[in-house]
């Protein structure tokens, strides 16, 4: 049963952060960078700087590949983490440190005000869950329990910051978010 709640847990923290790269960043398309002459300037200069911090905090394909191939590892092992593991995870408790303090630091348009404060969120959310992770020395069914709320916690905060993302681009006219 121990080898079974360790798969699911693994299984968990897996499919959130394998997913994260849809879950945390909308779709770039083939869309001029170009900010419409029609959008208001601190609305494009707010989403131009919104947008390099959602850049800076991806993470790349390869890199998402990598941590799957890991996680997979530590089911192996009985659900800890393995060194490469914990420094992917670090890695990104680092990158989304960042974006929080970043996102902070950013002065919000009212009419941004409410995609600013969810990006907050998200990215404290997902720095809490890979800490979550790397503190953990084994893995087992309390971190199931919690891994499995937080991932639909995040993932209903993402998709209505991309929808509202979405909607303000529409309506002022900006750009999808170019993925670096």
């Amino acid at each position: 049963m121990r080898g079974f709640r360790t798969y699911l847990v693994v299984s968990i923290c897996l499919l959130s952060f394998m997913n994260m790269p849809d879950i945390a960043f909308a779709e770039a398309d083939s869309t001029s960078s170009k900010v419409s002459e029609e959008t208001p300037k601190p609305i494009a200069e707010w989403f131009a700087a919104y947008d390099q911090i959602r850049r800076d905090a991806e993470m790349p394909l390869s890199e998402k590949l990598k941590y799957g191939g890991a996680v997979k590892r530590a089911l192996k092992t009985g659900g800890k983490l393995s060194a490469s593991t914990q420094k992917f995870a670090e890695k990104m408790i680092a990158k989304f440190a960042a974006a929080t303090a970043a996102m902070k630091a950013l002065t919000p348009v009212p009419e941004t005000k409410e995609l600013h404060d969810g990006y907050i969120q998200y990215f404290t959310e997902m720095e809490k869950n890979f800490s979550d992770c790397v503190n953990k020395q084994e893995i087992d069914a309390s971190l199931a329990e919690s891994k499995s709320a937080a991932k639909r916690s995040i993932e209903t905060l993402n998709n209505k910051n991309k929808k509202l993302d979405d909607d303000l681009r529409t309506k002022y006219d900006v750009p999808k978010h170019k993925h670096s």
